[in-house]
């Protein structure tokens, strides 16, 4: 820590204010549907419903990794909105947008590993790809760094179910409207009643060691996944 940068977190205690560490960031997103507003088009196709990023290692923090968090929406255009409101408030400085993304319903991604479900932190650096769910001949799951088998699978969603976005399955449900991981709000005109869209923000996040405080890095934006509805 610099000398500037000491007397800044010296000052900050002795005011009694929150002292801030910074975390670095995930970052070299690969976006197929960026969520800022730039563009409606709808990424359909099996190969490209992906989420991919690269990790950070943050090693001056404790339990140091990357968290990633979704909501699934039935309207493109609240999609937008929604980022575009993240988007407004996530500085470098502080975990604004984190909170932001927090008061919009955002929910933790999580995994099945070791034989129980667990949230997903992604310890060190690694080229991370998400699946959320099987897709044709697709694998669902987690993988690190070109492997062919995921390290993690399946993806789960808030209170441990599958993500699952067909109507041949009667115990893997849709996403319904009123889950807690669910926007309402429905689609207009052509895209109305068509499409599940899920948007993803990865974090780091990290314990600081003189505090035991957690501290979150500014988002980096993953972009959407759009599904089909009533697809068998």
């Amino acid at each position: 820590m610099s000398c500037a940068a000491l007397f800044c977190s010296v000052l900050l205690i002795s005011c009694g204010l929150e002292t801030f560490y910074k975390i670095e960031p995930p970052d070299n997103a690969d976006l197929k549907n960026p969520a800022d507003g730039t563009t409606l088009s709808v990424t359909t196709t099996a190969e490209t419903r992906k989420y991919e990023f690269s990790s950070k290692n943050n090693g001056g923090f404790i339990a140091a990794g990357t968290e990633v968090y979704y909501r699934i929406y039935n309207s493109v255009e609240k999609l937008q909105q929604d980022a575009r409101s993240i988007n407004a408030v996530n500085t470098d400085i502080g975990g604004n947008g984190f909170a932001g993304m927090e008061r919009l319903g955002y929910k933790k991604l999580r995994v099945h590993s070791g034989g129980k479900n667990q949230d997903l932190l992604i310890k060190d650096v690694h080229r991370v790809v998400i699946r959320l769910a099987d897709d044709g001949i697709l694998v669902g799951g987690v993988f690190y760094d070109g492997a062919g088998s995921p390290l993690f699978s399946p993806v789960l969603r808030e209170g441990g179910t599958q993500f699952y976005f067909k109507t041949d399955n009667q115990e893997l449900k849709p996403p319904l409207s009123g889950d807690t991981d669910v926007d309402s709000d429905e689609d207009t005109g052509a895209l109305a009643g068509k499409y599940w869209y899920v948007n993803a923000y990865a974090v780091s996040v990290g314990l600081v060691s003189a505090t035991w405080t957690r501290s979150v890095s500014k988002l980096l934006p993953l972009g959407f996944l759009a599904f089909e509805k009533n697809r068998s």
